[in-house]
């Protein structure tokens, strides 16, 4: 297994394992121009992915959008995109790609949207801190 920084070259696998998590979840596929917009986002690094590998499949991966906070007063990341092909789950991967993500650049927090039922396994990921509730407000 082989946990890595995902670069370009790595778009086509990762946008079939992007529209394996969305049917997972009951989210609406996303379109060309949208894998497009995600492509550029890479180029232009204001997303970054990470990837579990085995066997030159991409097996898992997650993202850390990066902004400055004034909670801690430096750099923070949005932890996003974090998807585990089923049959690979409960092997250990989870908690190898968070701590590689997470230890890529130097943050002051990492921050995560989870729902109700995801809580349990943020925790146990090492997302314990509450900040408040997360909010959108989509224009």
């Amino acid at each position: 297994m082989i946990i890595t920084r995902l670069e370009l070259d790595d778009f086509d696998k990762l946008c079939k394992l992007l529209s394996r998590y969305k049917a997972e979840i009951h989210e609406d596929m996303p379109s060309d121009a949208d894998f497009e917009n995600l492509k550029n986002a890479m180029r232009r690094k204001c997303i970054t992915f990470f990837g579990a590998k085995a066997e030159g499949k991409l097996v898992g991966c997650c993202s850390l959008v990066k902004c400055y906070s004034t909670f801690c007063f430096s750099d923070m990341a949005v932890f996003e995109d974090f998807y585990i092909l089923p049959e690979r789950r409960h092997t250990g991967i989870a908690n190898r790609l968070v701590d590689f993500a997470v230890k890529s650049e130097p943050l002051g927090s990492v921050i995560v949207g989870a729902s109700k039922c995801d809580e349990e396994m943020y925790r146990a990921l090492g997302f314990t801190e509450r900040l408040g509730s997360m909010l959108a407000l989509i224009p």
